[in-house]
């Protein structure tokens, strides 16, 4: 990268930098929020990890089921980071 490209993105952090700010303060917030209910935080996470393993699971099932007319790259795992996949 050049020293100019790199200016270049530091002189658009610099004009938004109130953007910057107000995120983090947000974040600050509800960090300290979920330090304060720290039993319903880590319910929330563990339902909503579960509902993404729910859905991740019947989705493979419904790939599954349609490969044979939908051809092998409905795989899941054939994407571009599946070469050494070997199963």
């Amino acid at each position: 990268m050049s020293a100019n490209a790199a200016l270049i993105g530091f002189e658009q952090v610099r004009v938004r930098w109130g953007w910057f700010l107000a995120i983090g303060i947000i974040l600050i917030v509800i960090g300290v929020i979920a330090l304060a209910f720290v039993l319903a935080v880590t319910l929330v996470r563990v339902l909503v990890l579960g509902w993404l393993l729910f859905t991740r699971g019947v989705l493979e099932g419904i790939l599954r089921i349609l490969r044979p007319w939908l051809g092998p790259s409905a795989s899941p795992r054939s994407g571009p980071c599946s070469a050494s996949w070997s199963g």
